[in-house]
């Protein structure tokens, strides 16, 4: 089911490039090759963290690794940005689309150890870059990202859940980031 839904975002993402291609050819600034930023959420890693970002020599990918720290520990995300409207740009506004692997859930457990646990896999997310300044270099990230788990994170949520010390389990479908970056 996850591969039928995705083949139509591709195609979107295609010609959505390629209509940006001729309507940004004439409102392009100086190219960036790199962007730092800093925030929360899983785009930094976790609760807090770093992201760096190379610009492919297409101004619409761009490839990126994030650390940071997380509920149990030191995190990791790595992936590529597809972006809606180029980093050459002057748009205020940025979307993009972007897949990512790394840690994408974690369980915990107040009062104990035993449950203290972080999980990778893919995470597709969708974005908004803000960006101000009179070069367009600085921007603040909103990203809404949707953590997909194997087994082993649900069968450790079930064991969460039979453990009669344990409280209500809850998690989120969905995970959101925020943060500032500079492109360089």
């Amino acid at each position: 089911m996850f591969q039928k839904s995705v083949f139509p975002i591709l195609v979107a993402i295609l010609l959505l490039t390629c209509l940006n291609q001729s309507s940004h050819a004439q409102a392009t600034i100086t190219k960036h090759n790199f962007d730092f930023g800093t925030g929360v959420g899983l785009d930094y890693g976790g609760i807090f963290g770093v992201k760096m970002a190379v610009i492919m020599p297409w101004p619409y990918v761009s490839v990126f690794g994030s650390a940071g720290i997380q509920l149990v520990g030191f995190a990791w995300n790595m992936g590529a940005t597809f972006h809606i409207v180029p980093e050459t740009s002057k748009s205020v506004f940025r979307p993009n689309i972007k897949l990512m692997y790394g840690v994408n859930r974690v369980t915990k457990v107040t009062g104990t150890t035993k449950y203290d646990k972080m999980f990778t896999g893919f995470t597709p997310g969708l974005g908004l870059e803000f960006m101000f300044g009179r070069k367009k270099a600085n921007g603040f990230d909103f990203d809404l990202n949707i953590p997909i788990q194997g087994k082993a994170f649900y069968d450790q949520v079930q064991k969460m859940k039979d453990d009669p010390e344990v409280g209500t389990v809850s998690m989120m479908p969905v995970a959101f980031s925020i943060g500032f970056h500079h492109e360089f």
